[in-house]
């Protein structure tokens, strides 16, 4: 009585992480199958964990990882159950081979069996990967990793669901992970002898309230909140496209049987970006209220857009800087897709050609860009949203547009972006997620016809504006002969003119498309040639066009015309994969028989010889040579 110990307080676990698992979707209900990348990253260190922690630190490991995506009916570990033989083996010699039998004994219940190597010192506090696949009926995932010096912990999760209830899959997730007790030895320090549970527990989680042994390296008399020994992270990397409708024709049953889908109702906007749904119902209306068929959508959505686009409000003109005057948009281009989901584009200039658009950039935009479709193709594959294709990609923001390829008739204009993600494998997203082109609707139509008025009153600037071509300035003897010019201008490509004194000029043709945009009087150029293939085979590379000059054609002259002849620019070819090699070979002899510059070197090779971006080829390494003697 006097020492308190007649009272206990009992109050509700506290959940010390955030790994608990989401509610199970009893009936996943994604078409899609989906590839995830899972990432181990240790963090037991004597940082994090120093109570106790081992002192033959060179010891500290993670053994090999290993799990499985599986049904909803199946665990190979679970709470509050005893653990396999499987199991046993791990926390015993860390070989992962029995319990990998195990699971692929129930391969009628595993999609893939997920593996990554182990992690140990130095590098504890490193990370492993591996990739795994789920689909409609294997959505679960369980993975286990044990702790080396330990008596039978270990880390990880059994049956964490992936599968979202609204039919899609989940794309990122981080999850902290604890120690559990396997219940195969009583042991309680990291360095316990070996002490077999005889008959084996039921697995357990160490917490710190029930590790009331002082020894133990989890034992806190204050009750902190442990620290997780590693983590997990889930990322999804890639979907695959499947059918509903196949899916659903396999375990279509009598119990929770459904209607066909509806036809798509109407865009749900009358312009710009708005949804439309369809919808089916259960044949039995007493299913509805069953726990099993409640999970089955009854309604789908999806985007849509109708052109015209919704007015955009106009900017507020008081907050516009006036050197930013711009003209009116121009029309919309076509869409960029012949059918199916595309885009549009329409644009506006600066009138100030003084001011630099940067300056006025920030305050307004000189591109609108809306999506369109203008039928609807007959694959439906490719009338599927290009935000939906591109979802398990990481990419960049769209560029702008880039100006019009030709000054008039028929031209393109393009936008990118790129993948972040340099490790992935091109094929790992669609090249519509790249680059998009749009028609140029701005283009005046051209015309061989040059007018000899616009040469006299405006002169070379003007007509490289207008017309994109340089009029060599003998043609213009003085603005006094425009009247007699203009009534004598030529209606072919030749334009001639004559002085007051009947002196005849030799005509002078201007072709458009043989030109540059930026020739001067003094130095005409070439158009540039199209950019030479991209130098890189994936990776980072360049890419190269060259011009020449017309005119003049004596090479010193040519030296006068400062202009750039060569443009080098960045490329990208595709996505370099992974690098997998052969094994190291054996090192090879000293390079000398003493002193210190004496090296061994051992090399490898990619597993496949062409690919010439895998440049972690060979290893040297210092000789423990002996000195060489003096003479």
């Amino acid at each position: 009585m006097d020492d308190d110990q007649l009272n206990k307080k009992i109050c509700e676990e506290s959940n010390e992480s955030n790994d608990e698992n989401a509610n199970v979707v009893y009936e996943c209900c994604a078409c899609h199958e989906a590839k995830f990348e899972l990432t181990f990253e240790g963090l037991w260190s004597r940082h994090t964990h120093p109570k106790d922690y081992p002192d033959d630190n060179w010891q500290t490991r993670f053994s090999d990882v290993i799990g499985a995506s599986h049904t909803i009916d199946y665990r190979f570990w679970e709470p509050d159950q005893v653990s396999s033989e499987g199991m046993n083996t791990i926390a015993q010699s860390g070989i992962t081979s029995t319990l990998e039998s195990e699971l692929k004994s129930k391969s009628d219940k595993i999609r893939t069996i997920i593996k990554a190597r182990g992690i140990s010192y130095p590098n504890v506090t490193g990370k492993t990967f591996a990739v795994f696949r789920v689909d409609q009926e294997h959505h679960l995932i369980s993975v286990i990793s044990f702790m080396h010096p330990s008596p039978d912990w270990f880390v990880g999760i059994s049956g964490l669901e992936l599968c979202l209830p609204n039919c899609n899959w989940i794309t990122n997730k981080t999850i902290n992970l604890y120690p559990w007790d396997a219940g195969i030895d009583s042991g309680v320090t990291y360095n316990s002898t070996d002490m077999p549970q005889v008959p084996r527990m039921t697995i357990k989680r160490v917490l710190v309230a029930n590790a009331n042994d002082a020894h133990s390296p989890f034992y806190d008399p204050t009750g902190a909140l442990m620290k997780p020994i590693a983590k997990l992270h889930l990322m999804r990397q890639r979907l695959y496209e499947k059918s509903c409708i196949e899916e659903e024709s396999k375990t279509e049953s009598s119990i929770c049987e459904t209607s066909a889908w509806s036809d798509w109702d109407e865009c749900s906007a009358t312009c710009g970006k708005g949804f439309s749904n369809r919808y089916r119902q259960y044949k039995n209306p007493e299913d509805n209220h069953k726990p099993y068929c409640s999970k089955r959508s009854m309604i789908q959505r999806k985007g849509c857009y109708v052109l015209p686009s919704c007015l955009i409000e106009n900017e507020e003109t008081d907050m516009i800087d006036p050197k930013c005057d711009v003209t009116d948009f121009g029309q919309w281009s076509d869409c960029s897709a012949e059918c199916g989901p595309g885009v549009s584009a329409r644009f506006r200039t600066i009138l100030n050609e003084d001011v630099s658009p940067k300056h006025c950039l920030s305050r307004m935009n000189l591109q609108q860009t809306v999506k369109c479709e203008t039928k609807t193709c007959p694959d439906d594959h490719d009338n599927t949203d290009l935000d939906v294709i591109c979802s398990n990609c990481s990419l960049t923001h769209w560029s702008f547009w880039s100006p019009c390829n030709t000054k008039c008739g028929f031209g393109q204009r393009e936008r990118h972006r790129f993948n972040l993600n340099r490790t992935a494998m091109v094929e790992e997203c669609d090249i519509r997620c790249y680059t998009q082109t749009i028609n140029c609707t701005d283009n005046p139509p051209c015309e061989n016809n040059m007018q000899m008025e616009d040469i006299l009153l405006f002169g070379n600037n003007f007509m490289l504006k207008k017309y994109n071509v340089t009029v060599q300035r003998s043609l213009i003897n003085n603005v006094n002969e425009k009247q007699m010019l203009c009534n004598k201008t030529d209606t072919n490509k030749t334009t001639t003119a004559s002085s007051s004194e009947n002196t005849s000029i030799t005509p002078v043709t201007i072709n458009p498309d043989d030109v540059s945009e930026d020739s001067t009087e003094k130095c005409l150029l070439s158009n540039w040639s199209k950019f030479s293939a991209c130098n890189a085979i994936c990776g980072l590379g360049s890419k190269e066009r060259t011009r020449t000059i017309l005119s003049p054609t004596d090479p010193m002259e040519q030296k006068k015309c400062r202009k750039k002849l060569v443009d080098r620019r960045n490329c990208r070819g595709r996505q370099c994969g992974k690098c997998n090699y052969s094994q190291w070979s054996e090192w090879s002899l000293c390079s000398a028989l003493c002193g210190m510059n004496a090296v061994q070197q051992r090399t490898r090779v990619p597993e496949n010889p062409s690919w010439t971006w895998c440049k972690d080829r060979i290893e040297h390494r210092i000789c423990s040579a002996l000195a060489c003697k003096s003479d």
